[in-house]
């Protein structure tokens, strides 16, 4: 597993085997605004391009940012088409045992209408992980 970012509001690895992007949100989120999750999202993009993975794994529990339709439309047109353009397989989500939170980070997966991969919720990494590489 390799860093190849890191802010105060989350850090994103390379897990060569299996071609996965991990990414882990920090407590920072719940502090942020609008604009600077969206320059979060911006830096986000060149590095699914530079090594365009076959899985996703977003680890959102400690994620406190709310997105607003409008961010949830940003995500869609330019993150989760950017995932069906390069080939992403498999996208899990860990999520929060609260459940505004889970339901949040849910709403903003359910923008996806490209149904180009598999999308699926834990609340145990683990199981993610198992997931993913299956």
């Amino acid at each position: 597993m390799e860093k190849i970012y890191e802010s105060p509001n989350w850090a994103i690895y390379w897990h060569i085997k299996g071609e996965v992007i991990h990414f882990i949100f920090t407590p920072n989120t719940s502090k942020i605004s609008e604009e600077e999750y969206l320059d979060e999202l911006k830096a986000f993009i060149p590095l699914v391009e530079k090594y365009k993975p076959k899985a996703i794994l977003a680890d959102t529990r400690n994620f406190g940012f709310v997105n607003s339709p409008d961010v949830q439309e940003w995500i869609n047109k330019n993150i989760l088409a950017l995932y069906a353009k390069i080939g992403v397989r498999k996208h899990a989500v860990l999520v929060s045992s609260d459940l505004f939170t889970a339901v949040a980070v849910e709403m903003t997966m359910d923008e996806d209408k490209s149904g180009t991969f598999q999308n699926q919720y834990f609340e145990d990494e683990t199981l993610a992980k198992t997931w993913l590489l299956a």
